[in-house]
């Protein structure tokens, strides 16, 4: 993998002078923080009054259901968007293989992610305990943790789109077609217990008391992240630009 990792070095040093790299991990810490603000605020609704429980859930829920769609976006354009600007050709002019650049840019992706959640466990836990317990961080960091992998398989998957559509709107709307449709199957048991689809909804029963086996669905997000990784290099390979 030919100057792989000058070019990862690349990406960490536009990450750090882009405001725009910023988002996700700040979308991230602002819904840590305010998760467990409004689930105190919960009576005021007429809703029941709230515990360190809620707190988590409202966070776990924000994730699968804001943050994946700030991943899918700006993950959408992770190749086409260097396409189109001419950077990518300005690039691989240089020792840099095509497989590098591919997985170097996924690599960062998911670097961002692993590093955000992390940070948002922390924030969450921060601001619950101003209100609640300390009670349930196993809990929570295991229903962040179900995310995280998750969302390393959105990343996957939004990489291979972003070279085969080579359109950063085509791909953009082509995972949010996927997340849909894997929404529509959290109803159907064989695919929550066999399938990533189970790690839109394990976290939050994880958080609930709830006794969940995610072997099968780790193992089967991660399978699809390295397949859809390689299949993404292998395309970008063949590609003409």
């Amino acid at each position: 993998m030919r100057g792989f990792s000058v070019f990862l070095g690349k990406e960490f040093a536009e990450f750090f002078s882009s405001w725009r790299a910023w988002v996700l991990p700040i979308v991230i810490v602002v819904l840590g923080a305010l998760s467990p603000v409004i689930a105190k605020l919960q009576p005021m609704f007429g809703m029941p009054v709230a515990s360190t429980v809620d707190a988590y859930l409202h966070f776990s829920s924000n994730l699968i259901q804001v943050v994946l769609m700030v991943v899918i976006i700006s993950v959408a354009g992770i190749v086409s968007a260097e396409l189109r600007s001419g950077t990518a050709i300005l690039m691989l002019t240089k020792p840099l293989s095509r497989m590098s650049f591919v997985l170097a840019k996924v690599a960062m992706k998911i670097i961002l992610v692993v590093v955000s959640g992390s940070v948002g466990i922390l924030v969450c836990w921060a601001s619950a305990q101003i209100f609640f317990d300390n009670a349930l961080v196993p809990q929570l960091m295991g229903a962040v943790g179900l995310w995280m992998v998750f969302a390393v398989m959105v990343v996957a998957l939004m990489s291979l789109l972003s070279v085969l559509l080579n359109s950063q709107a085509g791909a953009a709307g082509a995972g949010f077609g996927i997340y849909l449709l894997l929404a529509l199957f959290t109803g159907w048991a064989p695919a929550v217990k066999y399938s990533p689809v189970g790690l839109m909804t394990m976290g939050g029963e994880l958080l609930a008391g709830g006794s969940v086996s995610v072997v099968w669905p780790v193992a089967t997000a991660l399978v699809i992240a390295v397949s859809a990784v390689l299949m993404a290099a292998v395309s970008f390979f063949r590609q003409e630009i």
